[in-house]
Formats: structure tokens, C-alpha cells, sequence
């Protein structure tokens, strides 16, 4: 896979501490439409830029384009906690990415 960039949950109430400050590992595999690959990649570029700079929960957020594939991707995200992992899941960001794929 060529890297295209880098960077059902429980409420806060149900964690205990422990779980609370464990770090959270999450992928995302999905396929577009052949003629979407370019626009999605750039998308992919300015929404990893958008986690780095705005998101200091999450410690890691890679982006790959299968090589064999072009039109699927794989995001590797690791979260500081469920907070970091809920902050993400909500923002403006997240939803304008999900509309532009």
C-alpha cells in the first residue's frame, strides 16, 4: 500500500479510570469510485494536516492507498482515550471528510 498520510463506543460514564487512559486503536478500510481517487486523496491530505494541528488526543493517523487498488484506502488511528477517540468521532472535520469521499 503506498501511504497517502500520517496522523460502537462506550460513553465516558461506563469506562473505568483505567480504561479511560488506555489508548485506542481504530481502522477504517473503504472503496471509492475510480474517478474520485484523486479529490479523495487530496481530502485525505487536508483532513490529516486538520487532525495533527487540532486534535492533540490522537497520537497517530496514518492514511495508505492500496497499491494493487488505487481505490481503496486504509486510515490507522490511535486515540490517548476514549475522550481523544470521542473528540475525533464528532467534529466538523470527520463529517466533512465522510461527505467529500
Amino acid at each position: 500500500m503506498d501511504e497517502v498520510g500520517t496522523a460502537a463506543s462506550l460513553t465516558q460514564q461506563e469506562l473505568t479510570t483505567e480504561e479511560r487512559a488506555m489508548p485506542i486503536y481504530q481502522t477504517a478500510h473503504y472503496q471509492i469510485r475510480p474517478e474520485a481517487v484523486d479529490r479523495v486523496k487530496r481530502a485525505i491530505g487536508e483532513f490529516v494536516r486538520y487532525v495533527t494541528d487540532n486534535e492533540p488526543g490522537s497520537r497517530l493517523y496514518s492514511a495508505w492507498q492500496q497499491a494493487d487498488d488505487p481505490t481503496r484506502f486504509v486510515h490507522l488511528f490511535i486515540f490517548e482515550d476514549e475522550a481523544a477517540h470521542e473528540a475525533h468521532g464528532h467534529s466538523a472535520a470527520v463529517r466533512a471528510f465522510e461527505a467529500r469521499r
